[in-house]
């Protein structure tokens, strides 16, 4: 899978495998909820649309969806590597994302992702593969 998506779309799947935690919860990651340092996702916040249809960010809907994931060695070591890659890939399209704010997973106008480009992304990797 990762010869076929980019760093963006293969550590997104990845993180979204290995952390247990909903597509829209890892859609709503900032880089402060990750802690590099203990190896951990701070789970928060997650996507939902709101009015006509717009992508907003919002707490998880009980206190017990708030939670502190561990993660594994190899996630935390590409998390790094996409946080540096996305940092010059924005820097290119006149985005400083070295803020407190910014979103760990963001679309190329620094905004959300949709809700769905997980599915989407799944789509185009079993067209491109033959799977069903």
């Amino acid at each position: 899978m990762a010869e076929n998506l980019d760093v963006n779309g293969y550590t997104y799947f990845r993180i979204l495998s290995y952390s247990g935690a909903r597509k829209s919860e890892i859609l709503a990651l900032k880089w402060s909820d990750i802690d590099f340092d203990t190896s951990t996702l701070n789970i928060s916040k997650t996507l939902t649309r709101g009015l006509n249809n717009k992508i907003i960010m919002q707490p998880t809907k009980t206190v017990n969806g708030r939670r502190v994931i561990d993660m594994d060695y190899d996630s935390m070591k590409l998390l790094k590597l996409w946080k540096m890659y996305q940092a010059q890939f924005m820097l290119k399209l006149g985005f400083n994302t070295n803020t407190h704010d910014q979103n760990a997973f963001a679309n190329t106008r620094n905004n959300f992702y949709s809700i769905n480009v997980s599915n989407d992304r799944m789509r185009n990797v079993q067209k491109r593969n033959g799977l069903k």
